[in-house]
């Protein structure tokens, strides 16, 4: 980060225009673990939603997949809502979660094995929804490998995964060369880091 913002103040611009950034606001959401019920999950969701949060992610697995999702797109039609399953199923498993087809997602983040690109691509294309990729993706070659394979319609650039700003930068770039949109997962910076994500 330093040196980033280092080049940003020789050039006199901002670490957004160095990075070629174009929006002035970006929406945040928030990422909800699982919860003990589904009636405390739509409590817990309906909290931050009085806090001004738009966009809802929640944590599943199995036994607590479809209810879970179901409950809180019932309760809130609109919302926009994902789930992030953690690589909490396998390419077998994971047909379970067809039923999520029907609610309107995001996307589903992350549903196998973070070292399996290929059940990714063969489970995408079994789902209308995007999968997200997030823990598959390490590196420039991860992606590249991941869109080439088409293993997700989405991918989740944590820069301090995938080796700092530049990479995550290659990354976007790479995407958007395929068409496939991007967002920025912050779980692992603190405020400053996250602040770089935006």
């Amino acid at each position: 980060m330093a040196v980033w913002d280092l080049l940003g103040k020789r050039r006199s611009i901002s670490l957004k225009q160095l990075l070629g950034g174009e929006s002035n606001r970006v929406q945040v959401g928030v990422s909800i673990g699982i919860q003990e019920s589904p009636p405390e999950l739509i409590n817990t969701v309906e909290s931050y939603l009085a806090q001004g949060y738009n966009r809802v992610k929640i944590k599943i697995k199995p036994g607590r997949d479809i209810d879970d999702t179901s409950a809180v797109r019932q309760a809130y039609p609109d919302l926009r809502l994902q789930v992030d399953a953690n690589s909490a199923y396998s390419l077998e498993s994971a047909q379970s979660l067809l039923p999520l087809d029907e609610l309107g997602l995001l996307l589903i983040e992350q549903p196998l094995s973070e070292d399996d690109l290929w059940d990714h691509s063969l489970l995408q294309k079994k789902f209308n929804t995007s999968i997200c990729l997030d823990e598959s993706i390490i590196s420039l070659r991860h992606a590249r490998q991941a869109l080439e394979m088409k293993a997700c319609k989405v991918i989740n650039i944590k820069s301090g995964r995938v080796g700092g700003l530049s990479q995550a930068a290659a990354i976007h770039d790479i995407c958007r060369a395929h068409n496939v949109p991007v967002w920025c997962g912050g779980m692992l910076e603190t405020g400053v880091g996250r602040a770089a994500n935006l």
